[in-house]
């Protein structure tokens, strides 16, 4: 007779992927949550904030684009005529280059920050059971370091045995002798 440790196959610690004030707990500790089912709320002022802050750059950004690409136009007839010295366009087709690279990059920007903004909303990585909470609504959670809750898989399960050496040596003499026969 051994005692064991029944544990989950699989514990999973819930982390914030942003930082911010944690706003709402939407489930009872003990529950069985389903994958993806929202489990925390963080603050997304500051988040939205960044969305809109990086939506306005970008609509910069492609202005600069449309004007750089206004002196190209305008720059290309004025070249064939020669009335304008050739460093003058080329400084207009280089403008344009970096203008609409300022756009992609801006464009990122704004991926990135609806990104983060989608991480406001904590959710289940797998279906399970959720323990207790170890942060309360109201109280600053970090990203990727903070433990929000734990949820654990309950199907299948591990049990582990605690067993000394002494007990092993004498299962392991029983076995070999089983194994011959005696």
């Amino acid at each position: 007779e051994l005692v064991g440790d029944i544990r989950a196959f699989r514990e999973v610690e819930l982390r914030p992927r942003v930082s911010g004030v944690v706003e709402r707990q939407l489930f009872q500790p003990g529950q069985m949550v389903k994958e993806g089912q929202p489990l925390f709320v963080i603050d997304t002022r500051a988040l939205d904030s960044a969305v809109a802050d990086a939506q306005a750059r970008l609509v910069e950004s492609e202005a600069a684009l449309a004007r750089a690409r206004q002196d190209v136009e305008r720059y290309k007839p004025l070249l064939v005529d020669d009335a304008i010295p050739r460093q003058t366009y080329d400084q207009a087709v280089s403008a344009e280059q970096q203008a609409a690279s300022v756009v992609e990059s801006r464009r990122e920007s704004v991926t990135r920050a609806k990104l983060d903004r989608s991480y406001a909303d904590v959710r289940a990585p797998v279906t399970g059971q959720i323990g207790l909470q170890r942060v309360e609504v109201g109280a600053l959670a970090t990203a990727g370091q903070t433990v929000l809750a734990t949820v654990s898989t309950l199907d299948p399960v591990t049990v582990y045995f605690s067993v000394s050496e002494a007990e092993y040596l004498d299962y392991a003499r029983r076995l070999n002798a089983m194994s011959r026969g005696e």
